[in-house]
C-alpha cells in the first residue's frame, strides 16, 4: 500500500503555518487555499480581484467607460 505524505499548510496571505490554536481559520473553495484569519482571506480576495476604491469624478469614470446620471452609475453603450 502506498504511503501518503502531508506537507505543512500555510496561510496563502502571510505564509504562517496553520494551526489548531488559531481563532478563525478560513478556507477558499474557489482557490483551494487556507488563511489564518478572515482578514487575511478578505485582503487576498481584494488583491486577487484587483478591487480598489473609485473616485466618482468625470476623469476617473471616463477611464472606466462609465458615467453618472442622476447619481447612478451607467455603462456606456455603443448604439
Amino acid at each position: 500500500m502506498e504511503q501518503i505524505n502531508y506537507g505543512q499548510i500555510k496561510c496563502k496571505q502571510c505564509k504562517k503555518p496553520i494551526s489548531s490554536k488559531m481563532g478563525e481559520v478560513e478556507y477558499s473553495d474557489f482557490i483551494n487555499e487556507f488563511f489564518c484569519n478572515p482578514d487575511h482571506a478578505h485582503q487576498y480576495y481584494l488583491d486577487y480581484m484587483q478591487s480598489r476604491p473609485v473616485e466618482l469624478n468625470k476623469d476617473d469614470l471616463n477611464l472606466l467607460n462609465v458615467e453618472l446620471q442622476n447619481g447612478f452609475l451607467f455603462g456606456k453603450t455603443s448604439e
